[in-house]
């Protein structure tokens, strides 16, 4: 549990399809936990927009909300390719602590190409825009991510999409993708990383207070 008055901030990232709302199980855990977190609903989430749409949004999110303060960033399925264009497009490794993704299509997904819209234009495997974040990731390398994934995800496909070259990458077999919200292991698995982060005294993370594992 932390204990400082001024405890730190944690921001949420929905993904595709989704709103702040999905995120509610995972919010529970951290508050309970001491984090002041933060989840805005970027809109349209329907595969419409691009991820630099909603990452200009993330943005104006946290330059409202956030002032200059630091922060991480948990992010859900296509949220970590919008906190990684934040992060790697738009200045957004100045502000960041640590980015965990979870079952993100790193490297796009198959299924996007069934779809019609600049979201999912951004999603297919090999597209400009996973290209263009390849290309600076290592720029991300400070914030020592995390990416969790379930080989059994029916969304991301193939599954080792969510597999990230500069991560440490955790496979948890969970039955659907949206479990990797809601399930005791990854919340114990994020904690842990936070926790270790803490143990480096890593000028990045900023977090002083003790992090109980649940």
């Amino acid at each position: 549990m932390l204990t400082k008055t001024k405890q730190p901030a944690m921001l949420l990232v929905h993904g595709i399809f989704d709103s702040s709302s999905v995120m509610k199980p995972l919010r529970r855990v951290l508050d309970s936990q001491g984090f002041r977190v933060y989840s805005p609903d970027l809109v349209p989430c329907d595969g419409s927009a691009s991820i630099s749409t909603l990452a200009h949004q993330l943005e104006s999110f946290i330059h409202t909300h956030l002032a200059d303060e630091r922060f991480s960033i948990i992010a859900f399925s296509m949220g970590g390719l919008i906190a990684r264009y934040y992060l790697q497009c738009l200045n957004g490794t100045a502000r960041a602590q640590t980015l965990i993704t979870l079952g993100t299509p790193h490297n796009g997904s198959a299924l996007a190409f069934f779809r019609i819209g600049d979201g999912f234009r951004d999603l297919r495997q090999g597209s400009a825009l996973i290209r263009t974040l390849k290309q600076t990731e290592d720029t991300l390398r400070s914030l020592n991510p995390l990416s969790i994934y379930t080989p059994f995800d029916l969304m991301i496909v193939p599954y080792t999409s969510s597999i990230w070259r500069i991560a440490k990458n955790v496979s948890v077999p969970l039955p659907i993708h949206c479990g990797l919200l809601s399930s005791p292991k990854v919340h114990r698995l994020i904690f842990s990383h936070l926790s270790h982060l803490q143990s480096l005294n890593l000028p990045a993370l900023n977090i002083s207070q003790s992090v109980s594992p649940l």
